[in-house]
């Protein structure tokens, strides 16, 4: 359990300790796992790279994203605010290790993604240990509003100024797996971890499989998958069936590589029933490629019929746990049929697919850049610190 020094009740109905403006120098403790290599881990660096942009000044605090275990840090400048870029299942466990003399004085921030308009019960009494959340997205702020009225922001990641179109990598990757220079390609990228459910891979396949029925076209479907189980890994080799225009992916790829991966594609699918932002789609869209993305959640708040492809759904109520997405979650149902028919279309149309992978381009360098959303962070840092 967390520290009871976390939950200390304050006259004034505050449950952290109270922060002490102007005992510390502004500027903030960035606690996350910067090192694992997962979305999560993708996400904290994106977020440091944000703050730096942005001039302000910040320590490094390494912490498990799976345990929830703080590195031993060296000594590094205490700055006033913290920023826990843990998910909050882990949080108890961080604060067990923590001193005191970490989270007491600070103005202490949560920085969490979640996938579903309901945030889990079993987590809302954790919002009571920070001053403030922050979130990557509209979608999952509102789902904190709905559970908590402590102060709420939205920092995005912020892909552009991280990523490059890499042209060596296209031809690089379709090389060594045996793609023809001239083929259209579509890619799936997924992480079992994030619950492959939810990621909804199988559609992806069902959507290609319409577009495209009889394999003659010059046409190939990428997917890349990490940390698959046995299960998973049989059930995806049955799906694909073995046939030559699926290439199937499970390396361990550096984030250069996975850069290099999508710039390989034409487009990427992603028929996801459920995003907290969709950081691989919006990567994709800033290396000029087209997404073709169920309209919901996150990916909505980028991803338009101008800049990419939109499908329809419907929503629909699990009847059955998936991993810690319980029983009467509320998902999209993606629409197969549409997803197929886009997908044809961009295979039919080049200058469709250049033209959308422009704008693509262009508006998540407009919307998603480190130097923007670092600007928009500072103001909070100079408001919460009277500087």
């Amino acid at each position: 359990m967390i520290r009871d020094a976390l939950a200390v009740k304050k006259a004034a109905g505050n449950l952290v300790m109270p922060y002490q403006k102007g005992s510390r120098p502004a500027g903030i403790n960035l606690y996350g796992d910067f090192v694992s290599g997962t979305g999560i881990s993708r996400s904290v660096n994106l977020l440091m790279g944000s703050l730096k942009a942005a001039g302000i000044p910040c320590s490094r605090h390494q912490v498990g994203e799976r345990s929830g275990i703080p590195a031993k840090d060296k000594q590094k400048t205490d700055y006033a605010i913290n920023v826990f870029h843990v998910q909050p299942a882990k949080i108890p466990a961080l604060f067990e290790k923590l001193k005191a003399s970490d989270l007491d004085g600070h103005y202490n921030i949560a920085y969490w993604l979640w996938e579903t308009p309901a945030f889990p019960r079993e987590w809302i009494g954790l919002c009571d240990c920070f001053d403030e959340i922050w979130t990557p997205s509209v979608f999952v702020a509102k789902a904190l509003r709905r559970v908590t009225k402590k102060i709420i922001k939205v920092y995005p990641c912020a892909v552009v100024g991280e990523e490059a179109f890499l042209p060596e990598g296209r031809s690089r990757v379709r090389k060594k797996h045996g793609i023809p220079a001239d083929a259209f390609v579509a890619g799936i990228i997924y992480d079992r971890r994030s619950g492959s459910e939810r990621k909804n891979p199988d559609a992806s396949i069902k959507a290609f499989r319409e577009a495209f029925p009889d394999g003659r076209e010059n046409a190939c479907l990428m997917i890349k998958a990490k940390c698959l189980n046995d299960a998973d890994l049989s059930h995806l080799k049955r799906v694909l069936g073995g046939e030559k225009r699926f290439v199937f992916v499970q390396d361990y790829l550096s984030h250069e590589d996975t850069v290099s991966l999508l710039a390989s594609c034409d487009v990427l699918l992603s028929l996801h029933r459920a995003e907290g932002f969709g950081l691989t789609l919006a990567e994709m869209m800033s290396c000029a490629g087209v997404v073709i993305s169920t309209d919901y959640s996150a990916t909505k708040e980028f991803v338009n019929e101008r800049n990419g492809c939109p499908v329809a759904y419907k929503k629909i109520v699990t009847k059955r746990d998936y991993s810690v997405y319980r029983a009467g979650t509320v998902w999209a149902e993606p629409d197969i049929h549409d997803a197929a028919g886009k997908l044809r279309k961009l295979y039919d149309d080049p200058d469709l697919r250049k033209k959308l992978g422009e704008e693509a381009k262009r508006s998540v360098s407009e919307q998603l850049s480190a130097k923007r959303i670092g600007a928009r962070i500072r103001k909070r840092v100079e408001t919460v610190c009277g500087a």
